[in-house]
């Protein structure tokens, strides 16, 4: 709670399988810090004149939606292994692993993640 209040702008959590004990144990003084709290988000996101689509989901998983419409899905849980294919040539798809060990513990803007796609053809979004 302590480092919730010190995060700025807006939160959506999207929730792990540590998430329900601090739901539990702190409820409104935990989940207020977050403008949503869900399972799965999805989302379209304008950045220099092109649209981005995005499905967050705290687990790698092997469809999501608009997957093979060039959406990305950006997820954690695996820690520091890498379930991510910024290539797009991968089985996987458009799919990047957020998780902070993967990330060196520095947050990842959406701009960020759109530029690790730049150069992927990321078909009819």
């Amino acid at each position: 709670i302590d480092i919730l209040s010190q995060l700025n702008g807006r939160i959506h959590l999207i929730i792990g399988n540590h998430d329900e004990k601090f739901l539990d144990k702190y409820g409104e003084r935990f989940s207020k810090r977050f403008e949503t709290v869900q399972d799965y988000k999805w989302f379209d996101y304008e950045f220099e004149g092109k649209r981005y689509r995005f499905v967050l989901f705290h687990y790698p998983i092997m469809s999501w939606k608009h997957r093979f419409r060039g959406s990305i899905h950006l997820h954690g849980h695996t820690h520091a292994n890498s379930i991510d294919d910024t290539t797009g040539k991968e089985y996987f798809g458009h799919i990047m692993n957020v998780s902070v060990e993967h990330t060196n513990y520095v947050p990842v803007s959406i701009v960020d993640v759109i530029n690790r796609f730049k150069n992927v053809p990321l078909a009819k979004v």
